[in-house]
């Protein structure tokens, strides 16, 4: 699949759901830094993608940047608050930091709202299965 989108890149470097399903690819690969920088310039391209930018956020959770991973989650809540991943992945990302408190608060309000609320996009650029979150916490 990496090699299919690299070719469609060739063909269009500014296509941005070949840069993000790359990315995901390389991170299937363990090639985390690669899935990383595609995802960004997949960003960079589509800035307002929820999905992409969850991707990101999950990438950087993944490699152990839970700062930058929580902040990333953040700007998701801000533009899809009723979307329950991102408020997971960032309690994750609180937990990891230490803060039991925010930690709380996120899971508080992700089990209010339904895993069926996601984001619509014209192209689906994320696995959701591939990408399910492990409860940290315990």
């Amino acid at each position: 699949m990496a090699k299919d989108n690299t070719d469609a890149l060739a063909l269009d470097p500014k296509h941005a759901y070949a840069l993000a399903d790359r990315a995901m690819a390389y991170s299937r690969l363990g090639k985390s830094a690669e899935a990383i920088e595609d995802v960004r310039k997949a960003l960079a391209l589509k800035e307002d993608s929820s999905l992409m930018r969850y991707n990101l956020a999950y990438f950087l959770y993944r490699g152990g940047q839970y700062s930058a991973a929580a902040q990333e989650a953040t700007k998701i809540i801000a533009t899809a608050p009723d979307w329950q991943l991102p408020y997971r992945l960032r309690a994750n990302c609180y937990i990891k930091l230490g803060n039991q408190v925010k930690a709380k608060a996120d899971r508080a309000i992700a089990s209010k709202l339904s895993p069926a609320n996601k984001p619509k996009e014209g192209e689906t650029v994320i696995n959701f299965d591939l990408v399910e979150l492990e409860d940290v916490s315990q």
